[in-house]
């Protein structure tokens, strides 16, 4: 069946130098046995399920586990209880290129924009610590970068799981956690506007915008700058990514893996230049 799919590019940072590598973190939580693989994520559960090497990338999928709340079987005699006695696995596939540190994975909401995956790696290999900062489209980035903010507008769901910023960041944000969920929302939307007074926001609006890109689950994000217009930019249009077509198998996971991994490969060059 056919099926479109975002794919999404991620820098590869390090938190500390001294930290080991990507490559080399991957390989050794591979060796293990998957039994030692399997890793809680704050109530999620994921496993390195494939690890490969093939033209100067690693490819591999990580697992998402499913441990109930089974699909059903559907039959001519109507939905049946789905005739496994094992976990499911939900596969998201991934292609890492060591040399130029960066990244490509389709959009996966489970993972909340990479913070599941950096999460993973930390609890399966201890001392590894990563960032993956989304690539963002070039021009409007720029203008959001080098002009002062009038207004900037976020929208975010799951926030619950919102953790890693910087500083008073991540005091402000826990804050608008409590307060959404004293109130059993399951998106927040927050404005912050210099009104009719004139000005700009102060310069560090600009960093909490990349950080929730990369750490939260945004579902909304536009700024206006001082340039002269009515017109905000969208900013969760400016990540750059690819929309591509994937025929995938019925029910074959190798197969699977091997399509999303090229179709991953593909992308990562397409898109070369603007990475």
């Amino acid at each position: 069946m056919k099926r479109k799919l975002s794919v999404r590019f991620y820098a590869v940072k390090r938190l500390r130098k001294t930290d080991p590598l990507l490559a080399s973190v991957l390989d050794e939580i591979y060796k293990k046995p998957l039994g030692d693989r399997k890793v809680d994520c704050d109530g999620m559960r994921f496993r390195l399920e494939r690890l490969n090497k093939s033209n100067s990338k690693v490819f591999g999928e990580l697992n998402r586990i499913q441990e109930d709340d089974y699909p059903s079987e559907i039959t001519d005699d109507g939905a049946k209880p789905l005739g496994v006695n094992s976990d499911l696995g939900h596969g998201v596939v991934f292609c890492f290129d060591p040399t130029r540190h960066l990244i490509a994975i389709p959009w996966d909401p489970n993972l909340r924009s990479m913070v599941k995956f950096e999460a993973y790696l930390s609890n399966a290999h201890p001392g590894a610590a990563f960032h993956f900062e989304p690539r963002m489209k070039k021009d409007a980035w720029l203008e959001f970068e080098q002009h002062p903010i009038k207004r900037f507008s976020v929208s975010l769901a799951g926030f619950e799981g919102l953790s890693g910023l910087e500083g008073d960041k991540q005091s402000a944000f826990e804050g608008l956690t409590r307060f959404g969920s004293g109130y059993n929302s399951h998106t927040l939307k927050l404005t912050l506007s210099r009104g009719h007074k004139g000005g700009s926001l102060m310069e560090g609006i600009k960093s909490i915008a990349s950080e929730l890109l990369a750490k939260a689950d945004v579902r909304g994000m536009s700024a206006k700058t001082d340039v002269k217009g009515d017109g905000e930019i969208n900013l969760i249009d400016q990540v750059l990514s690819e929309s591509v077509e994937v025929d995938f198998p019925r029910n074959d996971p190798i197969e699977r893996y091997a399509r999303l991994s090229k179709v991953l490969e593909l992308a990562m060059i397409k898109n070369k230049d603007n990475l």
